[in-house]
């Protein structure tokens, strides 16, 4: 379908909102790394590196989609978008996104195989959807730079709806995968289930986002193939993967906070006040998958009642029955 045929509120005034919409992400993205480094600056070098390339691609992206738009706008191709080709800024942004997204999705990825105790089967899953989407995009750039006219782009729309609805899989694949391992990792003391509810609950927050986003581009690009709708919804969930990483590097604090002010477990009796002491230093290990030097210790303290607690730093917590009840596995690494 020709580009010409198409108002410019949905071609060019599409690319606009979207990149409206992008750069209020990348300043959200850029608080959240400041934050990162202030806050964590003892983080391994790795997690460190890994934001420091993402804010680097989501700056860096942000810049080609500019210029793609001063490009149509200033430069007036807007006026007869049928007879360019796409802009080479185009095609750089889009691989630059792609690259992107699939660091993210691989650290999710890196999650699923720890939580799942290296389960080949799980993460080769994910791993082979994220890398099906990347070769998707790297395919889908090379189709559209040999495009000689703006006005056939449809031609390659088959690749664009089979990118989608792959990274849409990714996300759903991941976030599943993410939540059953969670949900299987409670041991039924109140302390642990608190813990467990809150990161499935984060991770819901985290993945669903991204797969609407996924969902609604791939929706856009079906119902309107000659407009450039999808491509507001593209690019946002580019942003909003890249939000969803720093968000869940800094909520570690926060989480932190939520299992020290846990004072007891269920079934301990009156109130036998059952405290986490962390290891001395700082790097705290989370469902995050993030590093630690050691598992908690625990120690009792003399309850209401004057007697002990039930439990001291040579023995593992137990539940009203008697039975051991271990941390989650997926709480250090």
């Amino acid at each position: 379908m020709s580009f010409n045929a198409q108002p410019l509120d949905l071609t060019v005034g599409a690319l606009l909102v979207g990149m409206t919409v992008t750069c209020s992400l990348s300043g959200i993205l850029t608080a959240q790394t400041a934050y990162f480094y202030k806050h964590y600056p003892r983080d391994r070098c790795f997690l460190k590196t890994l934001v420091a390339a993402v804010w680097a691609l989501d700056a860096l992206q942000q810049v080609f989609y500019m210029a793609t738009v001063w490009g149509w706008l200033v430069e007036k191709k807007a006026a007869d978008i049928d007879g360019h080709p796409l802009l080479l800024t185009a095609n750089i942004q889009l691989v630059i996104n792609a690259v992107l997204v699939c660091l993210v999705q691989l650290f999710y990825a890196g999650r699923v195989w720890t939580l799942s105790k290296n389960s080949i089967p799980l993460t080769g899953i994910s791993w082979i959807l994220i890398f099906a989407s990347l070769a998707l995009s790297l395919t889908l750039c090379v189709k559209s730079s040999t495009v000689k006219d703006a006005g056939d782009l449809y031609t390659v729309s088959g690749i664009g709806i089979a990118l989608n609805s792959v990274t849409a899989m990714a996300d759903l694949f991941l976030t599943g995968a993410l939540c059953c391992l969670l949900a299987k990792s409670r041991t039924g003391s109140t302390g642990t289930s608190r813990l467990v509810n809150r990161l499935l609950l984060f991770c819901l927050n985290t993945g669903i986002l991204t797969t609407v986003c996924a969902v609604t581009a791939l929706a856009m690009l079906v119902a309107f193939p000659g407009s450039s709708l999808y491509v507001i919804f593209y690019f946002m969930g580019g942003r909003l993967y890249s939000i969803s990483l720093l968000g869940t590097l800094n909520a570690r604090a926060t989480l932190r906070r939520q299992i020290d002010g846990t004072d007891h477990l269920s079934g301990l009796g009156p109130r036998s006040r059952l405290s986490i002491r962390h290891p001395p230093a700082d790097t705290y290990a989370s469902a995050l998958r993030l590093e630690s030097p050691g598992p908690p210790e625990f120690r009792s303290h003399e309850s209401d009642d004057g007697s002990s607690g039930a439990y001291d730093d040579e023995r593992s917590p137990r539940d009203g029955k008697g039975k051991s009840v271990s941390l989650p596995a997926f709480s250090w690494e």
